[in-house]
């Protein structure tokens, strides 16, 4: 079998197939590097700080009950019932963020100092309790 001789600027159906691969590829590969916009829900999570900031401690704390009795509610309604169908993780998550999202601004508002001095001495009692031995 003899290959038929092509001139210099045609390109066989094989040949363009394989640029076109190689093309999408790079291109595949430039668009994962490429720099991403912001989320919607990191700009929406600053807000919300800013909003437990402005609130007073009975403001923060009923917030924080309501929040843990719905968590509670949910996690009954579970338990309760066979279906799984009914119960949301994602509205667990986000219950259990907005708490741990509010207690920093609670605390600090119950105590004297700024929120990272009620930080701060969260950790250290973390720390005190994680070094004391614990009893058989």
């Amino acid at each position: 079998l003899k290959r038929p001789v092509r001139s210099q600027g045609l390109l066989t159906n094989r040949e363009k197939m394989i640029r076109r691969v190689v093309l999408a590829c790079a291109l595949i590969g430039a668009a994962a590097f490429a720099p991403h916009a912001p989320r919607a829900g990191a700009v929406k999570m600053a807000g919300a700080a800013e909003d437990y900031a402005s609130m007073d401690a009975a403001a923060l704390q009923s917030e924080i009950e309501d929040a843990r009795r719905k968590l509670f509610d949910l996690r009954l309604e579970k338990r309760q019932s066979n279906k799984r169908a009914t119960f949301k993780s994602s509205e667990v998550r986000g219950l259990k963020k907005k708490v741990a999202r509010m207690m920093p601004f609670f605390e600090a508002k119950t105590s004297v100092g700024t929120p990272s001095d009620a930080k701060r001495n969260m950790a250290k009692e973390r720390r005190a309790k994680a070094a004391e031995p614990v009893e058989a």
